[in-house]
């Protein structure tokens, strides 16, 4: 899915992609709303996206969360590898 320009500054200025590069933002977005689509959970929350460097910073926000975790791996086209995550089933 392509973003618009728009679309591109609305995620930009969301505090969930606050730690992602301008130019990762529709590769991160569209691979976190892949995976909420692949959970297919109607009780999703505790939305999670950092850089790979700051996995504690990550770690910390998952470990806040409660039933099942999704976590997974994205490697952005500036070469930044993002850790992604949510969870789900309340």
């Amino acid at each position: 899915m392509s973003l618009s320009a728009q679309e591109l500054e609305t995620l930009a200025s969301n505090s969930l992609y606050r730690f992602v590069k301008k130019e990762d933002l529709e590769v991160v977005a569209n691979a976190l709303d892949e995976a909420v689509v692949s959970v297919d959970d109607h009780c999703i929350d505790n939305f999670r996206v950092f850089p790979e460097i700051m996995s504690f910073d990550y770690n910390e926000v998952r470990d806040d969360g409660c039933c099942g975790s999704y976590d997974n791996e994205v490697v952005a086209p500036s070469g930044v590898k993002y850790l992604i995550g949510f969870n789900y089933g309340h």
